[in-house]
């Protein structure tokens, strides 16, 4: 009767597999099994040599590769090595007499998809075993489609966006930066940020990077290039450790040159023939010391939906709502010591309606006596509808990115039955602990996705391992511990706003450093990951596995609470147990 194929191809193509295999018999008998599994599905090529079965990769068209490591013109590790330097995209599944523990580990962790050994694989086992290979290279690309779909919107921004190390030198780079020093965005990084901009490393007067450094908190200033007519609005933001450690920072920089410039002659106002400004495009409007109108272009009344003479002599209030009068206060208060501003506003039109605007204000003196403001209204409502199609765009990359972490986690959960909805339960458990310790929603997102995704790594290790109800060997062990580093692997290569790679890299240390795979320990391991490993305990315990039954959410309790301080964080046992004990919590 013809074996029941365990392969479904859900894109209905044929499946393309070259076998490089000295062995006739083995061959013949590998063929037969793809035969008998819907050979209309398979289409299977041999090589017996390692050169002819480059030779045929060359020619590209290739899914997936069966390969011996014991060919008559290669053997061990070299074999293997030689294949996927020439084909990183393809899965390469070892299927070689060689029963060698410590050579298995090394090929997966390399890159192999799995390590088969003869005589000990049935037709289902090797069957699977491909489709899963092919299966876990299409969620790879998804993943490397949706960075690089980022970093195109990375690209897309007006301003110049890099990122910088704590002695200003380059670490990365928006496309803009080209247009702001005029080198090529591969020759930006590692050079000094203020020898591209003016010359030489010394930092730029009033650069905001070292008070940022000792505020650790957001600074905006404007500055003039030492020797250049060109003014830049820069922004600098902290990007910190978890131990609250700057460790770079990131540069929002705008070239604010042509504003300056307009502001500086907008001092002059009053030495401009009034018609210039009457007729410019821009609502320009001056108040006296307390705020009074005292002049408005047609511009700005046309702008507000008002005559020029019904706005004169009415005090700002007329057009700024009063949700907003703080705000108009505040500035005004600085402005009144000399400060220019530059700020968003709302101002209400006379049929009621909003209309919003950026707004440049510089301080009037007279006898270096504060006398009023000269502003300067810009209609920014095709930047607001802009931004807020960018923030759309973000929210659609978002939900792609979890579309594609959803589609990761079904595809653990189908090799491994046993275990489907661990990850989402995980997640759940670390999300309420991360919420009772009060951390900051970045950090309760960015837990809640590494727990969703935290055994990802386990797509690496076949099905049989992992739903085996006896005593796993030290070979299979040693895969087990593996997947926190393949985990790692697939998920450092999409840029998420969260350390998600490391969290899930370090979710099985344990504060005495017994833990894997690094033997981290303390505060070594970050707090993320001390949450997200105890919730995998807890969940783990009280779930039932094939090799054990469910042992109870009171026995999991009972574990973490005569661990605390060995195994697990005492601050993050306490939080989990009051949940448990006090607040209700349960699994859904």
């Amino acid at each position: 009767m013809p074996m029941k194929s365990a392969f479904r191809n859900p894109h209905s193509e044929i499946i393309r597999i070259l076998l490089i295999e000295d062995n006739l018999g083995d061959a013949r008998l590998i063929r037969e099994i793809m035969a008998e599994a819907r050979g209309d599905q398979f289409e299977l090529e041999r090589a017996d040599r390692l050169s002819t079965g480059l030779e045929r990769l060359a020619a590209g068209g290739i899914d997936v590769i069966l390969l011996d490591l014991g060919l008559p013109d290669s053997m061990g590790f070299d074999t293997f090595t030689s294949v996927h330097a020439q084909v990183l995209e393809v899965p390469i599944i070892v299927l070689t007499g060689l029963s060698d523990e410590a050579l298995a580990v090394k090929a997966v962790r390399e890159g192999a998809q799995d390590y088969l050994v003869k005589g000990q694989v049935d037709a289902n086992l090797l069957l699977r075993t491909v489709r899963y290979a092919i299966e876990r290279k299409r969620a790879e690309r998804v993943l490397q489609r949706s960075k690089r779909e980022w970093e195109s919107t990375f690209d897309a921004m007006a301003d110049w966006v890099c990122l910088l190390d704590l002695e200003a030198r380059i670490l990365r780079s928006n496309q803009v930066g080209e247009e702001f020093v005029g080198v090529p965005l591969a020759e930006m990084v590692g050079q000094n940020c203020c020898k591209l901009l003016h010359g030489t490393e010394k930092p730029i007067p009033g650069c905001p990077l070292q008070k940022m450094l000792q505020t650790r908190q957001r600074e905006i200033v404007e500055l003039r290039l030492p020797g250049e007519d060109r003014w830049l609005m820069i922004t600098v933001d902290p990007v910190m450790d978890n131990d609250g450690t700057v460790v770079s920072t990131v540069h929002i920089v705008r070239d604010v040159t042509a504003r300056r410039r307009a502001e500086e002659e907008l001092r002059r106002v009053k030495e401009f023939n009034e018609s210039i400004v009457q007729n410019m495009a821009e609502g320009i409007v001056m108040q006296d010391s307390e705020g009074t109108f005292t002049f408005v272009n047609p511009a700005a009344a046309e702008l507000l939906g008002y005559r020029p003479e019904e706005i004169l002599d009415q005090r700002w209030t007329l057009i700024v709502s009063p949700d907003q009068w703080p705000t108009v206060r505040d500035v005004d208060q600085r402005r009144m010591h000399g400060e220019a501003d530059r700020y968003e506003l709302e101002l209400i039109r006379q049929d009621g309606t909003r209309v919003p605007v950026l707004v440049t204000a510089s301080p009037i003196f007279e006898e270096e006596r504060f006398a009023g403001t000269l502003a300067v209204f810009t209609d920014i409502t095709e930047q607001k509808q802009a931004e807020e199609e960018l923030r759309q765009s973000f929210e659609r990359l978002r939900r792609s990115l979890e579309g594609t972490v959803t589609t990761l986690i079904s595809a653990v959960e189908m090799r491994d039955p046993y275990t489907a909805g661990h990850q989402r339960r995980v997640a759940e458990l670390a999300c309420a602990i991360a919420q009772e310790l009060d951390l900051s929603e970045e950090q309760i997102d960015g837990t809640r996705m590494a727990g969703l995704v935290h055994d990802i790594g386990k797509i690496s290790i076949p099905a049989e391992i992992l739903s085996k109800p006896i005593r796993l060997s030290e070979l299979e062990w040693s895969m087990i511990q593996a997947h926190p580093k393949v985990s790692h692997n697939i998920l450092k290569t999409i840029d998420f706003p969260w350390p998600v790679a490391e969290i899930v890299f370090q979710h099985h240390e344990r504060l005495d450093g017994s833990g894997y795979p690094a033997g981290l320990m303390g505060e070594e391991i970050i707090l993320e990951a001390r949450i997200l490993g105890m919730a995998d305990v807890v969940e783990a315990m009280a779930s039932f596995r094939p090799y054990r039954p469910a042992r109870g959410i009171d026995e999991a309790l009972e574990e973490i609470s005569q661990n605390s301080g060995i195994l697990y964080d005492p601050e993050v046992v306490g939080a989990c147990l009051k949940l448990f004990t006090e607040k209700g919590f349960a699994f859904e």
